[in-house]
């Protein structure tokens, strides 16, 4: 990537996030004249200054350089640790785990639906008071005690 093309995609992430050049020499505490020179090849920020850009601009540093974007992802520190055991299982156990997850995610499709379909009938329950996200986004059913299809 040359100078020109490296400034330019520095003032598209910067305009994608929605800052101005004054915004962001303020967070970086450096002269605007230096975001300015960035974005038009004069000069590059060092690669500290160029993943506290990133990270401001909310872009992965392989989206940056012309990758596929990273999907935005967070995760509770009880699920990281579930991919770390996951990733130090063999074969045989990531199978097991796998057929697990299939049969418990169309068991929660499978409830979903009914849901679904009860409050459709008219059972008197809204489905979408029943699906709630946690704070990481994933998804939950609770249906009431006295619920019957």
């Amino acid at each position: 990537m040359n100078r020109a093309s490296y400034g330019k995609q520095l003032k598209n992430a910067r305009l994608n996030a929605g800052l101005t050049q004054k915004e962001v020499s303020l967070k970086l505490k450096r002269p605007q004249q230096t975001i300015a020179a960035w974005e038009v090849g004069r000069s590059q920020p060092d690669l500290d200054t160029l993943a506290e850009l990133l990270r401001l601009y909310d872009v992965s540093a392989n989206e940056f350089l012309g990758g596929v974007p990273s999907p935005t992802l967070s995760l509770s520190k009880a699920e990281y640790e579930s991919i770390e055991r996951y990733r130090r299982l063999d074969d045989h156990g990531k199978k097991i785990l796998d057929a697990i997850f299939a049969i418990e995610c169309a068991r929660m499709d499978e409830e979903r639906a009914a849901l679904t379909s009860a409050a459709a009938r008219g059972g008197g329950l809204i489905a979408v008071d029943l699906i709630s996200a946690d704070s990481s986004g994933q998804e939950h059913v609770q249906a009431p005690d006295d619920f019957k299809l």
